[in-house]
């Protein structure tokens, strides 16, 4: 979680549109889910990415599915894909793949055409190693100096109002 701090000169308090605040928040989002984008589409589609890194677009929906979404009280922006393998693809898998030529490894369902894998039969060996998308685009976007230009477009934004002491 990134947080940014801003100080307020003593005696002073805050007058700010949330507009504002939204529209920078709006700004950093959309910063962000770029970077990913590009992340993701850089890589050859031919060859599949090495665990670590992200992955490759094959179809173009995992970057297509990334967005941003600044919160209702602008407190901050939700970054997230929403394509169901996302967070297969973030923090890895393990399992899936069994032998279905074989019909001893189904249990049978009620319904026609309802069939499960029996747990014995599902593969221990098949491991998708974490392919990072989205913590490393927020990095690499914190590293170009995103607090700072966050910091500036607020306070250029607020207004300041002398406070009794």
């Amino acid at each position: 979680m990134a947080l940014l701090k801003i100080t307020v000169p003593p005696g002073y308090t805050i007058i700010a549109g949330k507009t504002q605040l939204k529209a920078v928040l709006r700004g950093v989002g959309g910063e962000v889910v770029a970077r990913a984008r590009a992340l993701i589409r850089a890589g050859s589609r031919k060859h599949p990415s090495a665990p670590g890194e992200p992955p490759r677009s094959v179809s173009g929906k995992l970057a297509r599915s990334i967005r941003a979404r600044v919160w209702k009280d602008a407190d901050g922006v939700t970054i997230r894909a929403s394509e169901f393998y996302a967070l297969f693809l973030s923090l890895g898998a393990r399992g899936g793949g069994g032998d279905t030529s074989k019909v001893g490894n189904f249990i049978p369902g009620g319904l026609i055409g309802l069939r499960r894998m029996k747990r014995s039969a599902i593969s221990r060996k098949r491991i998708l190693l974490p392919r990072p998308f989205l913590g490393p685009a927020l990095d690499q976007v914190i590293a170009n100096g995103l607090a700072d230009r966050v910091q500036a477009a607020i306070m250029s934004g607020m207004k300041f109002q002398r406070g009794r002491k």
